[in-house]
Formats: structure tokens, sequence, C-alpha cells
């Protein structure tokens, strides 16, 4: 299925957006049918990628970011932008990262708009399509505040996968707000959430996280937590080098295939080892020339690293 994509990830490459007019119609024709049922999709996999990471236990890192957009009426929705709090119409991209040691590999997403479910319903699905359907269970699973929703740490809890989520100060540990629970600027707290789950909840200054690993130190678990900064990474890799926000076309659909290019042009850079120091410059025209074969890259193994 990876050949399919080949001609428009030199097109996004080379041109820093998606344009089916400017390749043959025949690749074009092939990629719609390969990604016929993509519009009933809620949460795309990539199952390439994941065949590529399932045989390698790493860690699930679930974030989102803001891609702001025009021309998708009845799609798009206000957000802000935290840095300048300014408002801009757009939607959201959830992304299931999976990282084994320093190699970060995306296997999935979903476009969280004013026509999709939730965040935290997309999130849910995502989860439960990783492990009922591919089989996956990581080592941790990795994610801000914004995810440690009831639902998503029973469903965790449920699933018996171990998780270190940041936690908003006012989250209630046995009754009590866990800024009251521990009461200090540095602590640790093991109590029961109102869903029932119990955990331990470690707090520095006004950062808090939680886990389901009650025996762990609390140093552990947020060297663990740690690694979820790796997908903010990620995320601007996505938006500088490879274009993320710079696709056109005025349908979900068109966005959603432009958005798979993209992270399997992340993979890409993921496998390709090239230590100069103009790597990201030097792979860009190396696969537009055609020099290094992009199917053989997601042929090598990953225990190579």
């Amino acid at each position: 299925m990876i050949e399919i994509f080949l001609p428009f990830v030199k097109q996004v490459l080379s041109y820093c957006g998606f344009n089916p007019s400017q390749l043959p119609k025949k690749y074009y024709q092939r990629l719609v049918t390969a990604l016929h049922d993509l519009p009933e999709q809620q949460v795309v996999m990539i199952p390439p990628l994941i065949d590529l990471i399932k045989a390698f236990p790493g860690l699930l890192i679930i974030d989102d970011t803001s891609n702001p957009k025009y021309g998708l009426k009845g799609f798009l929705k206000s957000l802000k932008n935290c840095a300048t709090q300014e408002n801009f119409m757009g939607y959201k991209i959830l992304v299931f990262l999976w990282q084994v040691g320093g190699l970060r590999i995306p296997i999935g997403f979903a476009l969280c708009h004013e026509q999709s479910p939730k965040p935290e319903e997309l999130t849910l699905i995502g989860l439960s399509q990783l492990r009922n359907h591919y089989g996956l269970k990581p080592l941790w699973t990795l994610g801000d505040a914004a995810f440690s929703t009831d639902e998503i740490v029973k469903r965790l809890e449920n699933y018996k996968w171990a998780f270190v989520l940041r936690s908003k100060k006012n989250r209630k540990l046995d009754g009590q707000q866990a800024k009251q629970a521990i009461g200090r600027g540095y602590g640790e707290y093991c109590g029961l959430l109102e869903n029932g789950v119990k955990v331990k909840m470690i707090r520095r200054r006004k950062f808090f996280v939680l886990c389901n690993r009650l025996l762990r130190e609390g140093s552990k678990i947020l060297d663990i937590y740690r690694n979820r900064w790796s997908i903010e990474e990620i995320f601007r890799f996505l938006k500088s080098c490879i274009g993320l926000d710079r696709c056109h076309q005025h349908s979900m659909k068109a966005q959603a295939v432009y958005l798979i290019l993209c992270l399997m042009i992340l993979s890409c850079f993921e496998l390709y080892s090239d230590n100069s120091s103009h790597s990201d410059y030097y792979f860009h025209r190396q696969v537009i020339l055609g020099h290094i074969p992009v199917e053989d890259i997601f042929k090598q193994e990953l225990f190579a690293m």
C-alpha cells in the first residue's frame, strides 16, 4: 500500500502542498481507491506504520494541535492561540504517536472539527482500535491534562495499560482537590479518583501528574512523563519542515489525505539515518531527485537503530 502514496509524498516535499492535477490521473485514482472509506472513519489508523512498530514495545503518546484553515464551510470552529490569546478559524488534529527509544512513528490521527465527535470521544475510539483491532499494548500511555478525563483514565485502567497523564490542580482525590491533598509545592498522594480508579498524584509546584502504578517512585514517573514532549517536537517539525498547514484543498477528505502524506513523510525522516548538519534539506532534495527510494526506507528493520 505504501507505493500508492509515493508520488504524492514527493509532491508534498517538492511543492509543500497537495494538488492532484499536477500528477497523472491514474495516480490520484489509485489513491482515492485505497482510501475510499476514509470519510466514514472518525479515527484513521495507518496500517503500514502500525505493522512497522508492532513488534517493538514502546510508549503511546496522545496529543492534538491546532490547524488554522479557511474555505471549509461548516467544518471549521473558533480556536484560540495560547501564545497570543487571539481567536482564529480552523480545526484540531489529534495524533497517536508510538515512541521506541529515539524513534517516533505516528500510527493514527483524527480531525476534530465542528461536525466531528469531541476529542475525548475520538481518543476513546482510537484507544479501542489500537487494542482490539491491532492488538497493541504500550509500555506507557502519556498525555496532557486534556486526556486525563475520567472516561479516558477508566478506559486505560480497564485495559490494564500503565499511564502517566498530566492533571488539573482541582482534580479530586478521595473527595478533595489535588492542590489540597498535596498542600505543599512538592509531594505525592495515593487516592481514589471520582471514577473509582486508584492513582498516585505527584505535585511539583503548579504541575500535577497522575499515574496508575502506585509503587513507582515519583521521580521515575516524572522521567517517564517527560517523553511526552517529543510529540511537541513532532508537531513543530510537521509544521515547519513538512508544511502540515499548507493543504488548500476545500474538503475534509483532502485534508485527511494530505495529513496521511505528511505523517508518512515524517516516518521517513525518523527512519532515515543521516548525521549531516543539513540532514532535513538533504533528505528533501535526495527524495525529490530520486536518489533516496522512499519505499526502501520503510523496509528498514527497526532494530537497526
